[in-house]
């Protein structure tokens, strides 16, 4: 459904090697080069366009499998959940209340419902997300090679460069990311909450 909503709204398993063109460029990009022939599946722009699509890896991968851990990205993510449990030893040291772990539950929940309710919305009926993309990061270089460093594919060959992507992808790559951290904070927020409360 995530990719739908970025404009790759269906999946095929068998394709054939060809070029495709990104979303908003003329020029094309020769896949048959620059991305593998054994892509998990192809991506169908709105405009009929076709690319390969590398399988990416699940959030369960990113978070055991090392060489992921060298994405900046993913060490955000983790250091954020690390950092959110220490929060425990701090209750445990006296330093926080039992109250605070009720509010850091709501506040990721908040962002969870409401805050990717939010962006799934926007992108579903304005593109909003492809468009903040498009504006903030495709025009930074260092946004640019950042994300380009954060992306792990599932085969280890398979290096990522945004120019051979269309901008759909792209910015279905970073919300990705957005999704990570705020679902494993959601989660460890609760599991926090449970177990000071636990009587």
């Amino acid at each position: 459904t995530l990719l739908k909503i970025f404009s790759l709204p269906r999946m095929e398993s068998d394709y054939a090697s060809e070029s495709f063109v990104s979303d908003g460029d003329s020029a094309t990009s020769a896949t048959t080069s620059k991305q593998p022939r054994n892509a998990a599946a192809i991506g169908v722009l709105a405009s009929g366009e076709r690319f390969e699509v590398p399988e990416t890896m699940s959030v369960l991968a990113a978070l055991v499998k090392p060489r992921s851990w060298r994405s900046p990205a993913v060490l955000a993510w983790i250091t954020a959940c690390l950092s959110t449990i220490a929060t425990l030893f701090l209750y445990t040291s006296g330093y926080i209340p039992k109250a605070f772990f009720c509010v850091l539950f709501v506040i990721w929940r908040l962002g969870y419902n409401l805050g990717l309710g939010y962006l799934l919305n926007g992108q579903s009926k304005h593109q909003q997300f492809l468009h903040f993309y498009q504006r903030r990061v495709k025009p930074s270089p260092q946004l640019q090679s950042l994300l380009q460093s954060s992306v792990v594919f599932e085969d280890d060959a398979i290096s990522y460069d945004p120019k051979s992507f269309p901008d759909a992808f792209n910015a279905w790559m970073l919300f990705r990311f957005v999704v990570m951290v705020v679902l494993a904070l959601d989660v460890v927020s609760y599991f926090l909450m449970v177990i000071v409360y636990w009587e």
